[in-house]
């Protein structure tokens, strides 16, 4: 059986390149859609297996350092002291530096609110301005969510109400880190928005070093339908390609898209492991000597920047394919 058989009816040759959506790269860091929500390089942890309080407290400082720098002027002043009441609270959280623990996954991810009732920065902000309802909402929808993730009703005008962006509140949940004190050592660039049938959407995070002497790259990819198949993609590019073929997603790719389909993964491979929000974990590993191109393979060299997305297979609510969000590596 052909690679691109496990995805009928849809493969990459259903998707045309040249129909690419004409907003701005995803590489520019440009938003031209909901889906692109680029996180910034100081959100990557250096390592929060090994003393996570103190580089989520360094992690808050800078944040609350921006939000305290920001543009207000167009807040009305009620909104204005909301926002500058919140800021005050994230300090405050900060200082006593009491973070929620997932126990729950085999690799760091955020928890909104764990089992002990300690909740993550954005939950606590959220509990202090008397949106524990909301926050309790989202524990029980989208408790392992990243913020541009979360599709709980209310989300949006809480932020409003406060005087938060959308951005904002991003920042100020922290990307968290790999197994084994890996570091990550990607971006992510574009995120998913379309849910698959196990109700979740897949995130990859990205382990290892992006030193190019290392080849240490680990891909791995969680929130997949059980059972599911897929492969990894990349490209030096990035852009927003809305439901190629008839797949469900966004195809944030562009240029000359290269499959990793001799590395076929399983959500049955022995590192995946499901979790009480739905969505099981899969992975490879990168020969950074072997990066595949429609025109063979080269490999990777210092200075270069390349994009990575997983295309796998679901059932939502037919047999279709889905796309999990982009992470770009630039390598050293």
């Amino acid at each position: 059986m052909q690679i691109h058989d496990l995805f009928l009816p849809v493969s990459l040759a259903l998707a045309p390149l040249a129909a690419l959506s004409p907003c701005a790269s995803a590489q520019s860091g440009s938003e031209c859609s909901p889906n692109f929500v680029p996180r910034s390089m100081f959100e990557l942890s250096a390592n929060f297996a090994a003393a996570p309080v103190p580089q989520i407290q360094a992690h808050l400082a800078e944040v609350i350092d921006r939000l305290e720098s920001a543009d207000v002027s167009s807040l009305g002043p009620d909104v204005l002291t909301r926002r500058r009441e919140q800021i005050a609270v994230l300090a405050d959280y900060a200082a006593e530096g009491v973070f929620p623990i997932n126990d729950v996954l085999p690799i760091p991810r955020p928890i909104f609110i764990d089992d002990g009732g300690r909740a993550c920065a954005v939950g606590h902000l959220m509990i202090a301005s008397g949106a524990e309802d909301l926050a309790q909402r989202i524990r029980a929808a989208s408790n392992f969510s990243y913020v541009p993730e979360i599709a709980v009703s209310g989300v949006a005008e809480w932020m409003q109400w406060v005087g938060l962006t959308p951005e904002e509140c991003s920042w100020i949940q922290p990307a968290y880190g790999c197994p084994n004190g890996d570091v990550t050592v990607g971006v992510q660039t574009c995120t998913p928005t379309v849910l698959n049938s196990a109700g979740a959407t897949a995130i990859q995070t990205p382990c290892g070093s992006n030193s190019v002497a290392d080849n240490n790259v680990l891909l791995l990819v969680d929130g997949l339908p059980e059972g599911s198949v897929g492969y990894f993609l990349n490209a030096r590019s990035a852009d927003a390609m809305f439901n190629p073929g008839t797949s469900q997603g966004t195809l944030c790719l562009s240029g000359s898209i290269g499959r990793h389909d001799a590395q076929v993964f399983s959500a049955f491979s022995p590192i995946s492991s499901p979790f009480t929000s739905g969505g099981w974990w899969s992975g490879i590993v990168l020969d950074q000597t072997q990066m595949p191109t429609p025109s063979g393979f080269v490999a990777v060299v210092p200075g270069d920047t390349w994009f990575f997305q997983a295309w796998y297979r679901d059932a939502n609510p037919m047999p279709t394919s889905n796309l999990s969000d982009v992470i770009s590596i630039t390598f050293s």
